[in-house]
């Protein structure tokens, strides 16, 4: 849900890319859940990289929360992990309240034992907690990290990594005043 250009997967590829050989997934389904179709070449580009070390599927589902007919038939229950990077800023004040809330607790509600929900955001309490409470009324969650504070990266990033920074005129930022969970679903 949400994220934008592609950060969200080449946030999982980088992490992949620096477990050991023996424990890393060969292959991965990357769904992306969103109203906006247009991250697909970086996406694309990122998946073909990635041969030899890991398979990337890609799919895109066109979703908006705020029109309950796009969201209902969607299911997290297969999912083992739901990455909300800047999602909850850009919906939680919508005038469609009430579909939002509804569809951030039913993917909650549904993730399967075991499951992992990755949130980043700004660290305004108006986002961190609409977050933890949706997340805290779908029950069943166990947190791992719960953090608020000013995070200043110093990244040592791979070739592959520059080469797509490069390729889609696109750098990270680096420093951010974020709020950042991570929970796994008992």
């Amino acid at each position: 849900m949400g994220g934008g250009t592609g950060s969200d997967l080449l946030a999982l590829v980088q992490t992949i890319r620096l477990m050991p050989a023996e424990v890393r997934p060969r292959r991965i389904h990357y769904r992306v859940l969103d109203k906006q179709p247009n991250w697909h070449e970086i996406l694309q580009t990122v998946a073909i990289q990635q041969r030899g070390i890991i398979h990337i599927e890609l799919s895109f589902e066109r979703m908006d929360v705020t029109v309950p007919e796009q969201w209902q038939g969607i299911s997290t229950e297969n999912d083992d992990l739901l990455i909300m990077n800047f999602f909850v800023s850009e919906v939680c004040k919508l005038r469609e309240a009430d579909s939002v809330r509804k569809c951030l607790k039913k993917a909650l509600k549904n993730m399967k034992k075991e499951s992992i929900v990755v949130f980043n955001d700004n660290n305004f309490p108006s986002c961190f907690e609409y977050f933890d409470h949706r997340s805290t009324s779908a029950e069943n969650f166990s947190r791992s990290v719960s953090e608020s504070s000013r995070l200043n990266a110093e990244p040592s990033f791979d070739d592959f990594f520059r080469e797509c920074m490069d390729r889609f005129e696109r750098t990270p930022k680096l420093t951010s005043n974020a709020a950042y969970r991570v929970l796994r679903r008992l």
